[in-house]
């Protein structure tokens, strides 16, 4: 009964979420629009600021029945002790609210990114945590390559570095040495690698979807 739920669990936004804001061992509701449906889990959309932030692998058992990629959702789910959401195993109920042009949001992401600032998330990472970032530059190295993800050094135009985790379509080419890219994601924490000549470099690591 999604009157009962919504007396009873206040709604809480992307940034609560990504601050692990949220109460804490309680039931919650979040907004989003769904993507990429498999049998086991999907990811969500959610509005964050002028942007959206990608909330990835939410594992379900419970119905999705008229449900489809591309579909606004509204999410019963359970938290953490740390805020922190239950998305591997506490989706409580779902319903469908609306639908939303996909692309749409896509272009706003991509749109409201802004460029990385390089010196404030290295001079304080915590801070800079779920910061939307665009970054262009020449694939340095790369590192690791799966069907679903990539790892990858990206040199910036300025000659600085970042770490990338890419995750693409299973179908999408990979990313090669020396191609010239513009990726759109997240900073998510700093990255500490080794270089060829054995020198240990800390550097940001962003999560990107395009």
């Amino acid at each position: 009964d999604w009157e009962g739920l919504e007396s009873i669990a206040p709604k809480m936004t992307a940034e609560q979420i990504i601050k692990h804001s949220a109460p804490q061992e309680q039931i919650i509701l979040v907004e989003g629009v769904i993507d990429n449906i498999s049998e086991e889990s999907f990811d969500l959309w959610m509005s964050y600021g002028e942007t959206y932030y990608r909330n990835e692998e939410w594992n379900y058992d419970i119905s999705l029945d008229g449900i489809k990629e591309g579909d606004v959702v509204e999410i019963c789910i359970g938290t953490h002790s740390d805020g922190s959401l239950k998305q591997f195993d506490g989706i409580l109920a779902i319903r469908k609210i609306d639908q939303d042009p996909f692309q749409d949001i896509i272009n706003t992401y991509k749109e409201t990114c802004p460029v990385i600032d390089y010196k404030m998330i290295m001079r304080n990472p915590e801070n800079a945590y779920g910061t939307a970032c665009k970054a262009s530059g020449t694939v340095l190295q790369v590192v690791e390559t799966k069907s679903y993800m990539q790892e990858f050094l990206l040199e910036l135009e300025d000659g600085n570095l970042v770490y990338v985790t890419y995750y693409k379509d299973e179908t999408a080419d990979n990313v090669l040495e020396n191609d010239e890219l513009v990726v759109y994601g997240m900073f998510y924490m700093t990255e500490t690698y080794t270089t060829l000549l054995g020198v240990e470099k800390t550097v940001p690591s962003l999560a990107v979807e395009y």
